[in-house]
């Protein structure tokens, strides 16, 4: 069975917006579905039927039909969406667990547009989200190096940029 990563993203960065109780959980399934799109490279991922039974996705399931429609390879132009993602997702976890939820719901606001992104990576527009950069700012210390430089690659931004990007927004000037 087939089913779509970019919904279960969503579904999990809008969970971690709202702070919800089984982020943690759904973080866990999500970073496995990732592994599996890196391996695979594609969004429509190719999963067996008692897994998406096991972990109730059987509304990701995508229909033969709209897999032959839809390019759902994973290419150079929609890489570093997902590199946000697969990275981003690995801090949500590693925040959730340290109970950072002020963080955790920031970041699972600035990630929860991106899926959709994966489709359409030239309707990607750095300084429309340069609002949700500037939130997560608010907790760059917090970030790993990795995210950061993620974060910096999609808005292409140096990181000494970024910091006084940040440092701006933060002092209110």
């Amino acid at each position: 069975m087939h089913i779509d990563s970019t919904r279960l993203m969503y579904s999990v960065f809008q969970s971690c917006r709202h702070g919800l109780h089984y982020s943690g959980t759904q973080l866990e399934l999500l970073l496995e579905t990732l592994d599996i799109v890196k391996q695979q490279r594609v969004l429509f991922v190719n999963v067996d039927d008692n897994w998406v039974k096991q972990h109730e996705l059987e509304s990701l399931a995508v229909a033969p039909l709209a897999r032959l429609t839809r390019n759902d390879a994973l290419s150079s132009a929609n890489q570093p969406l997902f590199m946000l993602i697969d990275v981003g997702a690995h801090d949500l976890q590693r925040l959730w667990s340290a109970e950072a939820v002020p963080v955790v719901r920031r970041l699972g606001y600035a990630f929860h547009i991106l899926p959709a992104l994966l489709w359409k990576p030239q309707a990607f527009k750095p300084d429309l989200y340069m609002f949700c950069f500037r939130m997560v700012g608010l907790h760059w210390a917090e970030l790993s190096s990795e995210l950061r430089q993620a974060f910096c690659a999609l808005q292409g931004l140096t990181l000494d940029e970024a910091a006084r990007l940040i440092e701006e927004n933060n002092s209110g000037d």
